[in-house]
Formats: C-alpha cells, structure tokens, sequence
C-alpha cells in the first residue's frame, strides 16, 4: 500500500495500543486552539451495524471531552508550555506524551511554581522600580519621562496635542 516499513511498524504499534491500554487510559487531542481530555471508561466497543465509511469500533469515555481544567479554566494552545502542544504536530493518531505529569498538573488545575516565582519577582521588580521613581528630583523625572516617549517613538516633531471639552 506505499507504506514504508516503519510506517507499518507505527500502525501496528497504534492499532495494538488502542486495543491494548487501559481501560481508564487518558486521550488528548489538539484541536480549535484547546487541548481536549477525556477518560477512556472500558475497552474497544464494536458499532453493528457499521455505517459505510465509518468507524466500526471505538472506546467510550467516562465523561464528555473537555478544554477546560477541574476549576474550569479553559486549556488553550497558548496558555500551555510548548513541551506539551509540540505533540499536536504528531501526524498519526496514538502517541506518549513526553510531559505527562505537566499535562496531569494542568488538567487538575494545579498552578506552575515556577510561573508563581516569576509572578512574585515581577511584582518585587514594580514595586522596587515604584519607590525608585519616588526618590527621582522633578528634572530628573522629565528627563526619564522623555526617555520613554522617545524609546517609544513619540518626539516633540510627531507629537500634535489636542484639547477636547
């Protein structure tokens, strides 16, 4: 059928593994920029009479599928490490994923220590940038305050005041 021997061997790997994990095994699955889970709930249940072009087997779930995480966070593409989204460039059907426990962490709702840390930092950083600018002499401020429209591009020449009442 054109198939090379190691896309054979990863079929017949996918084709063992749906039939073969655990009958609470977790599925995940990359789709309309959210990461879906469900619980698998038994093994592999026939459809009879198969529909033509269909499916004729599939495992049930303990629940709905879901994008969001026990509290009810939603689990977008983008909120998630790229560790864990790399696996939807995946183009076969059933694979490991590498950061189980991050993905575990996430769907239970629990919060990155790491991304706490750096909240915690940058909030130390405002607050420490706050009291230096409150010790800055009124000229000193003017010039800062020059410094940042100009970094962002805002000069005396392109700058048109306007006055609304």
């Amino acid at each position: 059928m054109g198939r090379t021997p190691g896309g054979v061997s990863n079929g017949l790997r996918e084709l063992r593994e749906f039939y073969e994990l655990p009958n609470d095994a977790l599925w995940v699955t990359c789709a309309r920029g959210h990461f879906w889970w469900a619980f698998a709930d038994g093994g592999v249940v026939a459809i009879e009479p198969p529909s033509p072009g269909g499916p004729t087997r599939y495992r049930p779930t303990r629940a709905d599928w879901s994008n969001t995480d026990l509290n009810g966070e939603p689990l977008t593409v983008r909120s998630l490490s790229s560790v864990l989204t790399s696996t939807a460039n995946y183009q076969m059907t059933i694979c490991a994923v590498k950061q189980a426990n991050y993905l575990l962490a996430r769907i239970r709702g629990e919060v990155d220590p790491l991304r706490t840390k750096a909240a915690a930092l940058i909030k130390d950083q405002r607050t420490l940038a706050s009291q230096m600018i409150c010790r800055l002499d009124w000229r000193d401020f003017e010039t800062l305050i020059d410094l940042i429209f100009a970094r962002g591009g805002l000069t005396a020449t392109n700058w048109k005041p306007t006055l609304q009442f």
